[in-house]
C-alpha cells in the first residue's frame, strides 16, 4: 500500500512539475518584450495594402519625366515619404535597419503587388520562436490570408529575425512565402512575358550618368570585393536579379556604362526598348536599347546596345551584352 501511494505521490509531483515547467516557459514566452516586438512588426508588414504609404510613394515619383519639376519637388516628397516609414516602423525597428531596408524595398515589400493586382491580405496567425544558439535570433511562421474577387487562399512565410541589446529589429531575413508574391506576379503578367524585368535593368543601366558609380568605381581594384560598390550596385539592381544574376553581373563589369560616361562627361539617356521572348526557349529574351549620349556643348549621338538575358521562374538569372554598339568605346573619348 506505501509503495502504491509513494508510487502515486511521485506521479503526480512529476506531473505537476511538467505542468509548472510548461507554464513557466509560457510565462517566459509573454514576458519577453522582443516577441511582442516582433508581433507588431509582423502584422504591419502581413496586413495590407497600406493605402497611404502607396499613395505618399506614387506621390514622391509624380513629375519625375520633367527632371527640372521633380527635382524642385522632390525635397520634400522624399522627406514626407522617409517620414512616414520612420513614423511606422521606428517603434518596432531600429532606424539603420529602416534605413537599410528602405534601400532594398523589402519594407512593405508585399504592398505593391497586392494594391496593382486587387488583392488584400492579412494575418490569421503568428508563431515567434527564439533560437537555441543564438539568443538575439527569433524564427517566425506567419499564416497569412490574400483574397481577390471573393477568392481566399492561404500562405506560410517563414523567416528570423535579430533583435538589439536595445530591443529593436536591426535585422531581418525572409526564407519563404510559400508562393504569395509569385502567384500575384504571375497576376500581374498574365498575357505577357516577364522581360519588364529587363527592361527595369536596361533603363538602370544606360538611363542616366551615375557620379556616385563612378567614385565608387575608380576607387575598386576588385569590384567583387569591395562592399561599398557591391552594397550600392546591390541597392541598384537587387529587385532585378537573382543574388547569383547579380554577381555575375558584377563579375562581368555589365554595370560600368554610367560610371564611365560620368568620367568622361558624357550624359545618357535611352530610347526604346525591345525585349523579345525567344518561342522556342521561353526562358531566353533578346534585348535591343538605343542609348543616347551626349557632352556638354557636344553633338548628340546614338548607338543600338544588344543582348540576351535569361529568365526562368523569378528574377533574372543572367544578363549578356552581345553587341554594345561601340558605345564603351566611345564613352571612353575624352
Amino acid at each position: 500500500m506505501f509503495i502504491k501511494k509513494a508510487g502515486g505521490v511521485i506521479l503526480l509531483l512529476a506531473l505537476l512539475l511538467t505542468g509548472c515547467t510548461e507554464q513557466e516557459k509560457e510565462v517566459k514566452a509573454v514576458e519577453d518584450p522582443n516577441i511582442e516586438t516582433i508581433k507588431k512588426y509582423l502584422e504591419v508588414e502581413y496586413n495590407g495594402p497600406d493605402e497611404e504609404f502607396l499613395r505618399i510613394e506614387e506621390e514622391m515619383f509624380k513629375g519625375v519625366a520633367d527632371s527640372e519639376q521633380w527635382e524642385a519637388e522632390a525635397e520634400e516628397r522624399v522627406k514626407e515619404y522617409h517620414q512616414y516609414l520612420s513614423d511606422t516602423f521606428s517603434p518596432y525597428m531600429e532606424e539603420e535597419a529602416i534605413q537599410k531596408y528602405t534601400m532594398i524595398s523589402l519594407l512593405f515589400y508585399y504592398h505593391h503587388k497586392a494594391q496593382e493586382n486587387g488583392y488584400t491580405f492579412k494575418t490569421d496567425k503568428i508563431d515567434i520562436q527564439q533560437q537555441e544558439k543564438i539568443e538575439r535570433n527569433y524564427d517566425y511562421t506567419v499564416v497569412v490570408s490574400f483574397e481577390k474577387d471573393g477568392e481566399e487562399k492561404t500562405a506560410t512565410m517563414k523567416g528570423f529575425i535579430t533583435m538589439s541589446e536595445s530591443g529593436k529589429i536591426s535585422g531581418i531575413r525572409g526564407l519563404s512565402d510559400s508562393g504569395f508574391y509569385q502567384e500575384m506576379m504571375e497576376t500581374s503578367n498574365e498575357g505577357r512575358d516577364r522581360g519588364f524585368l529587363a527592361r527595369g535593368i536596361l533603363q538602370e543601366q544606360f538611363g542616366r550618368t551615375d557620379h556616385k558609380l563612378n567614385k565608387l568605381w575608380a576607387g575598386s581594384e576588385n569590384p567583387l570585393e569591395d562592399q561599398k560598390l557591391v552594397e550600392y550596385l546591390n541597392k541598384k539592381y537587387i529587385s532585378y536579379f537573382s543574388n547569383e544574376g547579380l554577381e555575375e553581373f558584377i563579375a562581368s563589369f555589365g554595370f560600368v556604362y554610367p560610371a564611365i560616361a560620368a568620367e568622361n562627361g558624357y550624359e545618357l539617356s535611352v530610347g526604346e526598348i525591345e525585349v523579345v521572348q525567344d518561342e522556342k526557349n521561353p526562358t531566353s529574351y533578346s534585348t535591343s536599347v538605343v542609348v543616347h549620349y551626349k557632352k556638354e556643348g557636344g553633338e548628340g549621338k546614338s548607338t543600338t546596345v544588344k543582348g540576351i538575358v535569361t529568365i526562368k521562374d523569378g528574377p533574372v538569372e543572367k544578363l549578356e551584352i552581345v553587341d554594345d554598339g561601340g558605345l564603351k568605346e566611345a564613352l571612353q573619348e575624352r
